[in-house]
């Protein structure tokens, strides 16, 4: 700084006059490379200013953008832990339901495997009886137990035909394939109508009478459903209750009759049920809802 001081005061020394004409041209010319050199300084300034905004605005910009990337990366791993989340809850509820699933199939295989026992227990209980039924088909005549059975069988079915006046009936009674009554040379099966329902009612009677005086009850009591009143008139069907009732006093036996026409009379012994809920035709036990 200090030699170009020094060389512009040499100027004066070279050419002391104030209307040197010395540099005049190189003057114009340095002047105009002033101005020039002064526009393109001036381009670069505005240059720099622009360039300085928009490096501003190219900061602000990458700011924004790290911005979003970095909220974009939170937002993935907060989906990803949520959906880890949500499939070991998934896998756990479908585990869950299979296991349901499967303890339903291992009781039903524990209910098949016990039927499947009971079953065979009732096999060999079946073939045990065949068995000795093929035994007493080969010695029938010679078991007097047996005839007794039968004996007795015979008279208390003859005793509760005549209690119910059955009619059309052949007292002479024998037996096929050991308890299957023959009347004359009619079954059960064969027997028609109100004849029918009597002899039904009096052989039933006598196989119940029958096993209660031989000892062989295995049940304290037997139910009855009572015929209508175009098959069997009531004043049969009380004679028939009334025996019932005897025989049930003497053995301590309880018999129930289900009737909806038949209207009995009982005594302090009786009990008699009376349905409460009204039916279509007539009172029902159960409420319909």
């Amino acid at each position: 700084m200090r030699e170009a001081k020094r060389i512009f005061r040499s100027f004066e020394e070279i050419c002391p006059s104030l209307d040197c004409k010395m540099f005049t041209r190189s003057s114009e010319s340095y002047a105009k490379h002033l101005l020039y050199l002064k526009d393109q300084i001036k381009d670069i300034e505005r240059s720099l200013n622009l360039d300085s905004d928009r490096h501003d605005a190219i900061e602000q910009e990458i700011k924004h953008t790290s911005k979003i990337i970095e909220d974009l990366n939170t937002m993935r791993t907060n989906i990803i832990e949520e959906e880890d989340i949500s499939s070991v809850i998934d896998a756990i509820s479908e585990i869950t339901s299979m296991l349901f699933k499967l303890q339903l199939e291992k009781n039903e295989l524990n209910k098949i495997a016990l039927l499947e026992a009971k079953y065979v227990e009732m096999l060999n209980k079946r073939e045990h009886a065949l068995d000795e039924l093929d035994g007493l088909d080969k010695n029938r005549q010679t078991i007097p137990r047996l005839a007794k059975v039968k004996t007795t069988l015979r008279d208390k079915f003859i005793f509760w035909l005549k209690v119910l006046r059955t009619p059309n009936i052949d007292f002479n009674i024998t037996f096929e394939n050991d308890f299957s009554p023959i009347m004359g040379y009619e079954t059960l099966e064969q027997l028609k109508g109100s004849t029918r329902s009597r002899a039904i009612l009096a052989y039933r009677s006598a196989l119940i009478e029958s096993m209660i005086e031989l000892n062989c009850k295995s049940f304290m009591f037997a139910i009855f459903d009572t015929p209508k009143q175009h098959e069997i008139h009531h004043e049969d069907i009380d004679n028939f209750i009334m025996a019932l009732k005897k025989l049930s006093k003497e053995h301590n036996f309880q018999f129930i009759f289900s009737s909806t026409e038949y209207k009995y009379n009982g005594d302090d012994d009786d009990i008699i049920l009376t349905p409460e809920y009204p039916g279509d035709q007539h009172d029902m036990f159960l409420r319909r809802y």
